[in-house]
């Protein structure tokens, strides 16, 4: 049995993942993924003090006999 032989058939996990292993794009696509997340993250525009708004309810039920 070799090296590069499973016990076991692989499943899509596994199908991907060594198609990345094996593959010589694996490292263009990591920096690329790495650039385009430190370009979102410096381009998108932020507020030091975003307004936001949150639905809230506030229930109250009356309970007799319990001290607040």
């Amino acid at each position: 049995m070799n090296a590069t032989e499973s016990h076991a058939p692989r499943g899509i996990a596994g199908r991907i993942a060594a198609a990345f292993i094996g593959s010589r794009l694996t490292p263009l696509v990591i920096i690329a993924s790495l650039l385009l997340g430190v370009g979102a993250v410096l381009l998108l525009p932020r507020e030091e003090e975003p307004q936001i708004v949150v639905p809230m309810v506030d229930v109250f039920v009356r309970m007799p006999g319990a001290s607040a």
